[in-house]
């Protein structure tokens, strides 16, 4: 017997393990799988044909788009809004509130995560930031500015190194954006589409 129940969403079915909690209130998109342990909170928002691993967190007010990877401690907090095709390491952490307290009033800090970025194991995500399309977080990573489109950052705190391809290779060191970074990132989920369906052809390396 599959741990695996199949639940009725818009537009199809979601699945989600015995041992998840998704709380009513929460929207689940059509084809994504959700493992042992995580807990969707009411209203957090994931798209259509994600995956979300075991142990992971998503509270109310995130949002995860179509097609993402969210790989198994991973704590997404309110306010945190990742496109499509965004992925999450083991135990990436992310923030919203620049100013943490115990007590007294605070405020919230989205973080913006666009289309296609990475963000590495173990990294985290101080609030208030935007990670560029396609941009690469390297594990370990504490992110606390913004990273550009396309670009690598690691360290803490993290800082540039180099340019990125739509596989994640490093293509350069040069603090100048390559052609072929900057056509990536006119379009970065068609960019994505157009190398899936090559890599399933076996027009990639």
């Amino acid at each position: 017997m599959s741990p695996l129940r199949e639940i009725e969403t818009r537009g199809g079915t979601y699945f989600a393990h015995i041992d998840a909690t998704v709380d009513k209130g929460a929207e689940i998109g059509a084809g994504t799988k959700i493992w042992a342990g995580a807990h969707i909170f009411s209203g957090a928002k994931i798209g259509e044909s994600c995956i979300v691993g075991e142990g992971v967190g998503i509270e109310s007010g995130a949002m995860l788009g179509d097609f993402s990877k969210v790989q198994s401690g991973v704590r997404l907090y309110g306010g945190v809004e990742a496109g499509d095709y965004v992925f999450f390491g083991p135990n990436a952490t992310t923030t919203n509130d620049r100013n943490p307290r115990a007590f007294g009033d605070w405020e919230l800090s989205k973080t913006v995560i666009d289309t296609g970025a990475s963000i590495g194991a173990n990294a985290t995500l101080i609030a208030g930031n935007h990670i560029g399309a396609l941009s690469l977080v390297a594990a370990g990573s504490v992110v606390s500015r913004d990273v550009q489109p396309g670009s690598i950052v690691l360290g803490n705190p993290a800082r540039f190194h180099g340019w990125v391809d739509v596989s994640g290779a490093v293509i350069s060191r040069d603090p100048e954006r390559p052609d072929e970074v900057a056509q990536m990132l006119v379009d970065p989920r068609a960019c994505i589409e157009t190398y899936l369906q090559r890599k399933k052809a076996g027009l990639t390396q």
